[in-house]
């Protein structure tokens, strides 16, 4: 078989067949002394390192995060704690349940990937075809033990996860069930190696280069990826809704209701009817294209439907997503034309421009704004007076205590975060309570403006109180607004990469019907990515938002099709190159150089 850097056995002709050029005297008198098994290519075993390196971190990380005298310790020595937050399965109990499982899941991938690639060195060593004289240079043996030790501790960690957390009996059979599907899919994808005469050795030969084109362990492996991440990704989540959440009373009940929402949504506690639409669109994929007809490879029909299986999970892993990005985004949207309607809308302009509502372009939007915190700490400071009650002392004394955190590069303190926004939103009710007498009298805009045109608005009209008490107020909602635009940019991450990883792994690989494939990466990215540019036009034009840029609302200004551009580069490229060969050549030709040195 012709792969991407030359020739691949794929099974021995039996001499008493027709002639055929695939057998030639050259290819008897060069293996006349058995056949030498080749060691695996540098890229192959940079792969093994990194994937071991990961899972013995992954290890790391579960047995000192849930090990109060190793926690401690960290906490002691001013070491980095943000990825104990996310492998601390009891550090909010609330989500424990989910944060387990999401552990549990992310452990038994790591099983997997790893599984996947010892398959390949087991059965070289295990079953040597007649002819064969040894390995020339490697012994698997080494990585094998290695391997092993390592998905069993995997697989240990993940049977202890499924224990943890109050769960239901249904909670517990789906976590068992998931102990027995990731090693069933190994030992189905193991089922490939065992074919008719030395086809499963070839296979296993052709799996230890990575590289070379027709090797099927590399899509199976990105889909594999893809999921890892989307556990990472739903960690990262629950992690800032632990400890950067913000906490607001509502103004009225439209705006309450939105936030419920918005809240349920982001905790995974939202109406199940919201998943419909995924599940349907899921459905029309599967009876329009049929990948498990698509699908269709030189290797053995089990290996295409294991395929077909994970791209129809990955896929309805990224409309869940994809529908959940745009249904929080609807809501928030909803909440903004609200404080649009209200006699607030007026303080957002008046807010100091540092308070952005970028983070969703950012891409260090995900950090904790301290800015934010500290001017909304001086306009309660300046709005309470001289002798301001204990709880403001103690929302300056949190702020304080968390940018001496951050000068000293310490873990953020989320117990002190967590009292300092509890604090805020009894300081935020009381400020709500006092200002909406005044908020029910009106306000006309176009009588200020003539007003102000005639010199006639006089400074005791809008005290310094009132002005104070709306800035006030609204810092909070914009901190509640940057929260929800860093979870949007979060979930977003996962559909880029997700579908990115998707595309790369079917042109991995051969498959038979790439037109049809083709064309379903098209019509993917086509809504996928309709989706997500409405979202950020609407984002753009939004009133709320434009008032707190200084931007024109309404309208789509320049800075806008740049960071829509830096944004969406590499989904369309990748797209391009899935579709066009001449620019996956030419993109292929800048990592040529390197893949060859790993040769």
């Amino acid at each position: 078989m012709i792969g991407r850097d030359g020739f691949w056995p794929v099974a021995n002709l039996d001499k008493g067949a027709a002639p055929s050029s695939l057998r030639s005297s050259w290819c008897e008198d060069r293996h006349a002394g058995g056949i030498v098994t080749e060691s695996p290519s540098n890229f192959w075993t940079l792969v093994a390192v990194m994937l071991a390196t990961a899972s013995v971190a992954h290890l790391l990380l579960l047995l000192i995060s849930n090990r109060g005298k190793l926690r401690d310790y960290l906490q002691r020595r001013r070491m980095p704690f943000e990825w104990v937050e996310y492998y601390w399965t009891a550090f909010e109990e609330e989500s424990q349940v989910a944060r387990c499982t999401y552990l549990a899941v992310a452990s038994l991938t790591l099983f997997t990937m790893l599984g996947l690639l010892a398959i390949a060195p087991a059965h070289l060593l295990w079953t040597l075809p007649e002819g064969q004289s040894g390995f020339q240079g490697w012994d698997p043996s080494w990585f094998l033990t290695g391997a092993g030790v390592l998905m069993a501790l995997l697989f240990a960690a993940a049977a202890w996860l499924a224990t943890r957390g109050r769960q239901g009996i249904g909670g517990r059979l789906g976590r068992m069930l998931l102990l027995l599907v990731f090693p069933a899919f190994l030992w189905c994808f193991d089922g490939l190696f065992w074919g008719s005469g030395n086809a499963g050795y070839f296979l296993a030969y052709r799996a230890l280069h990575l590289t070379n084109g027709i090797n099927p362990i590399p899509p199976v492996f990105l889909l594999f990826l893809a999921f890892c991440y989307l556990m990472f990704i739903h960690l990262r989540r629950q992690r800032l809704n632990a400890i950067t959440a913000p906490k607001i009373p509502p103004i009225d009940l439209a705006c309450g209701i939105c936030v419920i929402r918005i809240c349920s949504a982001l905790s995974h506690r939202s109406s199940t009817r919201r998943r419909l639409l995924p599940f349907a669109l899921l459905a029309l994929w599967a009876v329009i294209f049929r990948p498990w007809a698509a699908i269709q490879t030189f290797e053995t029909r089990r290996f295409d439907l294991l395929f077909a299986l994970l791209l129809t999970l990955l896929f309805g892993c990224l409309l869940l997503v994809w529908t959940d990005f745009i249904y929080i985004w609807t809501h928030l949207k909803r909440m903004l034309a609200f404080l649009e309607r209200h006699p607030l809308r007026q303080a957002f302009s008046r807010l100091p421009k540092e308070f952005s509502w970028l983070p969703i372009w950012q891409t260090n939007g995900l950090a904790l704004n301290y800015i934010a915190l500290a001017r909304t700490r001086d306009a309660l400071n300046a709005l309470r007076g001289d002798h301001p009650p204990p709880s403001v002392a103690g929302i300056r004394d949190d702020i304080e205590a968390l940018q001496v955190d951050q000068a000293y590069e310490r873990p953020l303190d989320s117990a002190c975060y967590a009292q300092m926004q509890s604090l805020l939103y009894g300081e935020m009710e009381s400020a709500v309570a006092s200002a909406v007498p005044r908020w029910n009298r009106g306000l006309s805009e176009s009588f200020q403006c003539e007003l102000e045109q005639h010199k006639l608005l006089k400074r005791e009209d809008f005290t310094e109180h009132e002005i104070l008490e709306d800035e006030f107020i609204a810092a909070r909602y914009l901190a509640f607004i940057r929260w929800v635009l860093v979870q949007l940019r979060n979930l977003l991450e996962f559909v880029t990469t997700g579908f990115i990883l998707m595309v790369l792994a079917l042109n991995a690989y051969p498959f038979a019907a790439h037109r049809i494939l083709n064309t379903s990466i098209l019509i993917a990215f086509a809504v996928l990515g309709t989706g997500i540019v409405l979202v950020f036009i609407q984002m753009e034009r939004d009133a709320v938002l434009s008032r707190i840029g200084e931007t024109d609302a309404n309208k789509l200004n320049k800075g806008f099709f740049f960071r829509l551009v830096s944004f969406g580069t590499l989904p369309v490229l990748t797209v391009l190159a899935s579709q066009f060969p001449s620019i996956s050549g030419f993109l292929f030709s800048w990592v040529r150089p390197t893949l060859e040195a790993l040769k």
